[in-house]
């Protein structure tokens, strides 16, 4: 089985890259998040974001904290 069976591979390059970064970006803070026992800034740290950066990645992709 391909590991790219559970992604939608359709379209142009770039919308299917932005579309797969976008999944593997939120699914790695998702993880971290979780790991940080919701602590966005030692998420932030672990990361190697800034804590903005994290705030702005959690609106964006829709996270609610954990």
């Amino acid at each position: 089985m391909s590991p790219f069976a559970n992604f939608d591979l359709t379209g142009t390059l770039t919308e299917v890259t932005r579309r797969i970064t976008a999944q593997v970006e939120r699914a790695k803070i998702e993880e971290i998040l979780k790991e940080a026992q919701g602590n966005k800034g030692r998420a932030a740290e672990l990361l190697q974001i800034s804590y903005k950066m994290l705030l702005g990645k959690l609106k964006e992709h829709g996270i609610e904290g954990l």
